[in-house]
């Protein structure tokens, strides 16, 4: 029995479905969604019904499944009464950003900390109708279009008056 097998590449967004002939049946079934495809995928056999998962299709290189890199330069700016804006570096080949606000330093971010979603043409947000004389803490992620979160931005704080 060969240790590998090979699947012809596709469009990006069509689904894959195969039957590998080994003795007993062996389903292979994905969702391919990256605009970078090899000329050719190796699959190692599985049981039949088990879902594959992407890595298993495509090498971890591949960049469908890499999240964005992190998000640098974060700083916040108290530009007006209730109001703080905050500013980042820029970055290519991402959908959105994600950003978090909490009164708490070192929060984890979470659906309950997510302020704004900027879109991937700006590098800034302003967070709006904040409470006077609180400390804000925030941070900021880049989201890809296949939904993968890149790593938070190192954490920034400023107060409003």
């Amino acid at each position: 029995m060969p240790s590998s097998y090979s699947i012809e590449p596709i469009s990006a967004g069509e689904k894959i479905s195969a039957t590998i002939s080994l003795p007993g049946s062996y389903d292979i079934y994905e969702n391919i969604i990256s605009k970078y495809m090899p000329s050719s995928y190796s699959i190692e056999p599985i049981l039949a019904g088990e879902k594959i998962s992407a890595t298993t299709i495509l090498p971890s290189c591949y960049d469908i499944f890499t999240a964005p890199v992190q998000v640098t330069g974060l700083r916040a700016d108290f530009n007006s009464p209730q109001t703080i804006a905050l500013y980042w570096n820029s970055l290519a080949d991402i959908d959105h950003f994600e950003a978090h606000r909490s009164t708490t330093a070192g929060f984890t971010p979470s659906a309950a900390t997510l302020v704004g979603t900027p879109s991937s043409r700006t590098n800034s947000f302003a967070n709006r109708d904040l409470d006077t004389d609180t400390t804000y803490y925030f941070k900021v992620c880049a989201v890809d279009a296949n939904g993968n979160k890149g790593a938070y931005s190192s954490q920034v704080t400023e107060t409003t008056w």
